[in-house]
């Protein structure tokens, strides 16, 4: 939590990328390397979850300065999601500062390079701005029995992040089952 206090402490906007990652071997595809570099190069605060990173993995992505949250791989990514938003909710003093969030993982490789990922972070966090509660992903679904917006990238403003309706939500979220009941 310092070193998130630190990293928002040198920004005037707080834009910020959660990406969870699993890998059994803990190794980092040079795509997401590469993409969450220029993150970090365009302003974003870059929080990097984990069950496990290889030495070389972990060692390049702290070099960048990002800050990496080591967890069991419990619940997939939303269980890293619903860990890192109850976390900031505990602290709202951080959670207060954030104007946009992102929330990513790493099953989808960032297509087309680097660029056109960060490019759209960017035109979502501007997108999203304002008073009124947003949350936007890249795709939606009706792959399973519901409607849903896919969890390999979620943006949501402060406005979202400061809900009752965001808490609830992550207080309620059942992680047990199967990946199909997760999503419902």
């Amino acid at each position: 939590l310092k070193s998130l206090e630190a990293a928002f402490n040198q920004r005037q906007e707080v834009k910020l990328i959660f990406w969870h990652h699993f890998d059994a071997l803990g190794y980092v595809p040079r795509s997401w390397q590469n993409a969450l570099a220029e993150m970090g190069k365009q302003g974003w605060v870059v929080v990097i979850s984990s069950s496990r990173l290889e030495t070389g993995a972990a060692n390049q992505l702290k070099s960048l300065g990002y800050l990496i949250s080591q967890r069991e791989n419990l619940g997939r990514c939303l269980g890293a999601y619903r860990d890192f938003c109850r976390l900031l909710e505990q602290n709202q003093n951080l959670r207060d500062r954030i104007d946009t969030l992102v929330l990513c993982n790493d099953s989808v490789l960032p297509l087309g390079g680097v660029e056109p990922f960060c490019q759209q972070a960017e035109n979502i966090h501007k997108q999203i701005r304002g008073k009124e509660a947003k949350l936007v992903g890249l795709t939606d679904s009706v792959q399973t029995r519901a409607y849903h917006i896919q969890s390999y990238f979620l943006s949501l403003n402060s406005a979202l992040l400061k809900t009752s309706t965001w808490t609830e939500f992550w207080d309620n979220v059942d992680l047990a089952g199967s990946k199909d009941d997760i999503i419902q």
